[in-house]
């Protein structure tokens, strides 16, 4: 039986979800291929840098055209028999309708994971062209099939220990981490947190703090530092608590930070996120708030009760490697495309 053939369209900068995939893919021992848009995309922009801040906010469809053109070239000749196509990634309505033309076997899946309110016109615009939509919330489902997607299925976020494991510790250098962008939900629960414990050692890693954090208080804990990979990892397993407060757009699912947290064997709170309450369960892989009041008393929990802090960090790390990851997610697809 020969191998399941797979193209990916999407971006190779590492810490991204089509990385994450393709590196699953490779440890399946499947046949890939990656298309790297952004790569593509560079060798047709023309103008130097003026070109390059020109396409940062306009779509300027030469380039585009030009950059498809490649895409379909190698598709014909790599004759997939599965092409994953990853969130925005500009693959045009003509490129993807052409490419069902002339590969009729062939599956085409979006794979969504992000929130509703990201998605661009080209992708609504090609809806139709895919057999299904693969999309991190079981909430979008009905309405990605309302607006031309033959159909939809779950696929939420997931962990990935090639880039994101590290050494179980009981030795802290934090006794409070957030690691993420600064939203103004975000300022307000780390103000929370470094008002009710003042005593305690609290970071804050993340783009945008110094610039938009009103809290005078919370300036001096930024270190205006993104962190990724092994040293992000490395930030969450060497803290007794990890906050995770999603964005107010991606309710009712999950995050990329969800996973990530206990991949790295760290202790996640996390706002509420219903779509998981079910799987990752309240004191049992993780700690969930829902308000400054549940906020206060799941830090202390952590504090007064080290032992229960160490079983919940194990537990969720372990149903991250049983049932959490993106081998299991790519699997998935295949399943769902009948082909395996």
């Amino acid at each position: 039986m020969s191998k399941i053939k797979m193209y990916f369209f999407g971006g190779d900068d590492t810490f991204g979800l089509c990385p994450s995939y393709v590196r699953s893919a490779k440890k399946l021992n499947y046949d890939i291929e990656l298309f790297d848009f952004d790569r593509e995309f560079a060798q047709n922009v023309r103008y130097g840098k003026f070109g390059k801040i020109l396409s940062t906010y306009l779509t300027v469809d030469a380039w585009i055209h030009k950059t498809n053109r490649k895409f379909i070239v190698r598709a014909m000749k790599t004759q997939p028999d599965l092409i994953l196509v990853f969130t925005n990634y500009h693959i045009t309505s003509g490129a993807l309708l052409f490419l069902r033309s002339v590969l009729p076997k062939t599956k085409f899946i979006l794979v969504w994971p992000d929130s509703l309110a990201n998605i661009k016109q080209h992708v609504l615009t090609s809806a139709p062209l895919y057999d299904a939509v693969a999309t991190l919330s079981s909430n979008s489902i009905s309405h990605f099939e309302n607006i031309g997607f033959k159909k939809a299925f779950w696929l939420p976020l997931a962990g990935d220990p090639s880039i994101h494991s590290a050494t179980s510790t009981e030795e802290f250098d934090y006794d409070v981490s957030f690691v993420g962008g600064w939203r103004p939900e975000r300022e307000a629960a780390m103000a929370t947190i470094v008002k009710n414990f003042p005593e305690k050692k609290i970071v804050i890693h993340g783009a945008d703090w110094k610039r938009f954090c009103k809290d005078k208080n919370l300036l001096s804990l930024c270190s205006g530092r993104w962190l990724f990979g092994q040293e992000m990892a490395n930030c969450f397993s060497r803290s007794r608590v990890n906050v995770n407060v999603i964005d107010d757009t991606n309710y009712p699912a999950a995050n990329m930070r969800f996973f990530e947290i206990p991949t790295a064997g760290g202790l996640e709170l996390v706002s509420a996120c219903p779509e998981m309450e079910n799987i990752f369960k309240n004191r049992i892989e993780v700690l969930y708030f829902t308000d400054e009041k549940s906020l206060i008393e799941n830090i202390q929990f952590v504090f007064d009760n080290p032992g229960e802090a160490k079983r919940i960090r194990t537990q969720a790390k372990e149903l991250i490697n049983r049932e959490h990851n993106y081998d299991l997610r790519l699997q998935s697809i295949l399943k769902y495309c009948e082909l395996i």
